[in-house]
């Protein structure tokens, strides 16, 4: 065979390759705004299907608009499909939890708090933040949230946490105390979590009851002037939020106003910290509920009027 057909061959299977490279491989800079884009849909907690469907789109159309066409990188070029942005979210998460691991590896000691909780589809999961010295000062960080499979007793959240500190190579000689709210499977003095990692431990571990969790027994008996004004509270706010017209009637009386704020806040009884976030949001919108309930002459208007009355709000929203 002459020279010229093997060179011929050599060239096609060249132009092949560099093909097939460009296929498989994605040009740096759009790898990147693909990483950033994945990283504001988490924080918007959006699906990831809209990176695809609305944010490219919008890329795309301004930048035909705003930039010059020239060779190089295109914004359509950028990765945003579904599956990609899930695999850039769960990159991205699996570096900062290895941060943080390796933190807490560096440290000479740490501290954790547990929570066992239940999500909106009734899954029971254990929630761990944890404390420990860093390079500086204290580091105060989230850690993990573990899926309890089966029962939520103290060996089946000691099992599974035990599990994911073997998994990461972190010690447990290292943990100087660990906080918990007052569960008997987490405080229990023989079979409770705490119990069963000072078995671990060796060594003296301090176990302390939560401080949030203790304020909201002690709320719970709170004196009946203040909790006349907090019941008042949330009944001016479910008055206007829990009515579509008297909603949209207050947020144009808002928009017309400048307020800083649009909506009030619903109250949820099972989230005693939404108080604080409610009570703060009345009070900072106090002007436009009083003028928005005058103008419907509603009998909740003196809650408002009465300035010992808004004092107490002040207290509560402080106190909460």
């Amino acid at each position: 065979m002459p020279l010229a057909y093997f060179q011929t061959l050599l060239g096609e299977m060249k132009r092949e390759k560099l093909e097939i490279k460009k296929l498989t491989t994605t040009e740096k800079s759009l790898l990147n705004a693909s990483y950033l884009i994945a990283l504001q849909i988490s924080k918007t907690k959006k699906k990831f299907e809209i990176g695809e469907e609305l944010i490219k789109p919008c890329i795309v159309a301004a930048s035909k608009q705003i930039l010059c066409a020239k060779s190089g990188p295109k914004p359509e070029d950028v990765p945003l499909s579904n599956d990609r942005v899930q695999r850039r979210i769960v990159d991205m998460a699996k570096d900062v939890e290895n941060q943080v691991i390796n933190g807490i590896n560096k440290s000479v000691y740490f501290a954790i708090q547990l929570h066992d909780s239940t999500d909106v589809s009734n899954r029971a999961i254990l929630l761990c933040f944890l404390i420990y010295k860093g390079e500086i000062d204290l580091e105060v960080e989230f850690l993990c949230c573990l899926d309890l499979r089966g029962r939520t007793t103290s060996s089946e959240i000691f099992r599974c946490f035990d599990e994911y500190f073997l998994e990461h190579s972190l010690d447990w000689g290292k943990c100087v105390g660990v906080c918990t709210d007052g569960a008997a499977n987490m405080t229990g003095c023989r079979s409770g979590v705490i119990a069963k990692i000072k078995e671990v431990d060796h060594k003296e571990m301090l176990g302390t009851h939560g401080i949030i969790h203790r304020e909201h027994l002690t709320v719970k008996k709170m004196s009946p002037q203040l909790n006349e004004v907090l019941n008042g509270a949330v009944k001016i706010v479910n008055e206007i939020r829990s009515r579509t017209l008297n909603s949209r009637l207050f947020t144009e009386l808002c928009e017309s106003m400048d307020s800083q704020h649009q909506h009030l806040l619903f109250h949820a009884e099972l989230r005693w910290l939404s108080r604080g976030r409610v009570l703060s949001r009345l009070f900072e919108l106090k002007e436009e509920v009083k003028q928005f309930l005058q103008e419907a002459i509603s009998s909740l208007t003196e809650l408002l009027l009465d300035e010992i009355l808004m004092s107490k709000l002040a207290c509560l929203a402080d106190i909460f």
